[in-house]
This record gives structure tokens, sequence and C-alpha cells, in this order.
């Protein structure tokens, strides 16, 4: 959960300001409509392999279709097997992470252990989304400006730290990825 706090979701004051000022290239009105044609291409790749008939998982067709767009546009990678993992390892998070919230509302007990799988998955989805990070790195150049660039360069630039990209390229994931697609 902590690091779901260093996200834009989760500060606060002028931190929150910063991180917003900070996005807000990537995320305003300009950039939305200069991602609407690769988002249209996405889209219609997918649908020109759906066939009349054909039976789909819609939510897993989804949650493809939301991880492919949000791994091109918002962090600018072409190659889907690094996010592919970090999503597997994000379901098995979330899916601990719901099911421990819900428990504290009934009275129920949870083993503890749950709650240690619960920990140790968050431990996978850092050290994934950090694997991310780093291969986003290698490829970053001057004229791109994804979110993950912005958050890059700002790191660079010490305007952020490295535990504040990990947290908003989670809470992007989380948002542009499992939000969208349910």
């Amino acid at each position: 959960q902590r690091r779901f706090g260093l996200g834009l979701f989760g500060l606060n004051g002028a931190k929150q300001q910063q991180h917003r000022r900070l996005l807000m290239p990537a995320l305003g009105k300009a950039a939305a409509e200069a991602r609407s044609a690769p988002m249209i291409e996405i889209i219609e790749q997918t649908l020109a392999g759906w066939r009349a008939g054909q039976q789909i998982d819609l939510a897993a067709a989804m949650r493809e279709l939301a991880l492919v767009v949000a791994s091109r546009l918002l962090f600018g990678l072409t190659d889907f097997s690094e996010p592919a993992a970090v999503a597997g390892v994000f379901q098995a998070w979330i899916g601990d992470y719901v099911h421990i919230n819900f428990a504290r509302t009934l009275p129920l007990n949870v083993p503890a252990s749950q709650y240690m799988d619960w920990l140790a998955a968050g431990e996978r989805l850092e050290a994934s989304l950090r694997r991310l990070i780093a291969r986003r790195r290698e490829s970053l150049a001057d004229e791109q400006h994804d979110l993950m660039a912005l958050l890059l360069r700002a790191q660079q630039a010490g305007e952020i730290t490295e535990a504040e990209v990990v947290g908003e390229v989670q809470t992007l994931f989380n948002a542009s990825y499992q939000t969208t697609a349910a």
C-alpha cells in the first residue's frame, strides 16, 4: 500500500501539486488528441482479429487491449513482454489486496499467510515495475513525451525520487490498465 502512497492519488499538498504539474503535459487535451490516432490504430488491430460468432473472454480481451494502449501511449514501450509480466504480478497483488480489505469489513479471520502472500506479491510487483522502468530508461530520448519519459526526466533533474517514479508508475499502471480494462 505504501507504493501507491508515492503516486499522484496518494500524495497531498505541495508534493501532489508538484506531481500534477509534472504529469499535466502528458495528460492534457493536446496530448490526448495526439494519442487518439495511435489508439484507434491499436483498437482496430485488436478488432480485426475478432470474427463473427467467435466467443471472446471480454474481460481478458479488455485487459490485453488496455495493457497495449497503456504500454505504448503512456509508457512509450513497443515490447509488451515486460508490461505483460507486470500485469500478471499486479493481478496477484490486487487480488490479495481486495480479499484482505474486504475481509476487514466482515467478522472473518484472514490467515496470516494471506497477508504474507500479499506482502510478497507487493515485493514482486515493485521488482517488476523497477525492471519496466529500467527498460524504459534505456530507450529514453529527448523527443519522447509519454508519462514515463516525463517521470524519468524529472528524476534525472532531481525533482522526484526513484521511489516516487515507482509509485507513479504503479498508480498510472493501475489506472490505465486495471481500471480502464474494467
